[in-house]
């Protein structure tokens, strides 16, 4: 039966971490990516008008975790050190994948666009961020499971997930982009520093935090594990 499927760190939640399957994962996400840019094009094209061009750059921040997880795998084992500062770049751009989910939030309504093509428009964007974002975190997870276990690997998700509600906060409310963590370090933890030592008078930034949090594991649900339980008891019953 499929609950007595226990994952090992040997099979590592049964995701090979090959280049050529990486190689191909990657060129899959490309077409993936191709089809919200495609839409914005005909949108600019009809319209005469560039609104929403922002996306592509928020997509291309989407795409940076992707890559920081790829070189960090590669990079394994025969230059640890260059996998690890890939780590934690990949760590600390992850939330600009997910963020673009807040992109809704620009919705307006244009008298030459249907407002319904651009609903589709902020959600194929978004969903193609999402998903960019959950590969790069499968990846990581699967290197992590192989290292130190499944079961690690499956509070590796939780605790990546819930800074990166933080993350999200810091990005849509407070302003803060990724590199500032190199640029402007000093500044971003004066920041950070109140809202650590005062939460109760910081409540809006952990409500928010936590609601952006609670938003990815649930997505992260639906879309990662439900569809392997359901494929695991298909398996079962051929």
């Amino acid at each position: 039966m499929f609950l007595n499927r226990r994952p090992t760190n040997e099979n590592a939640l049964g995701i090979s971490l090959s280049q050529s399957s990486l190689t191909w994962t990657l060129q899959r996400l490309l077409m993936v990516s191709a089809v919200p840019i495609l839409l914005l094009l005909s949108r600019v094209l009809y319209s005469g008008r560039i609104t929403y061009s922002f996306l592509l750059w928020n997509l291309f921040l989407a795409w940076l975790p992707l890559l920081l997880a790829y070189l960090s795998l590669r990079s394994l084992p025969r230059r640890p050190l260059l996998a690890l500062i890939a780590a934690l770049a990949w760590l600390a751009f992850f939330p600009n994948a997910p963020y673009i989910l807040t992109d809704i939030m620009h919705l307006r309504y244009d008298d030459g666009i249907t407002v319904l093509f651009d609903v589709l428009l902020l959600f194929t964007f978004a969903i193609s961020g999402i998903t960019l974002g959950f590969v790069s975190l499968r990846w990581m997870q699967v290197a992590v499971a192989r290292r130190i276990g499944v079961w690690w690997s499956r509070g590796f998700v939780v605790m990546v997930l819930g800074l990166s509600g933080f993350g999200i906060y810091l990005g849509r409310f407070l302003r803060w982009n990724s590199w500032d963590v190199v640029t402007s370090p000093l500044s971003l933890a004066q920041d950070i520093w109140p809202r650590l030592m005062h939460p109760i008078l910081h409540r809006h930034t952990w409500a928010m935090s936590m609601l952006f949090a609670f938003v990815l594991i649930f997505i992260y649900y639906l879309l990662v594990i439900l569809p392997r339980m359901g494929m695991g008891e298909i398996l079962d019953a051929e």
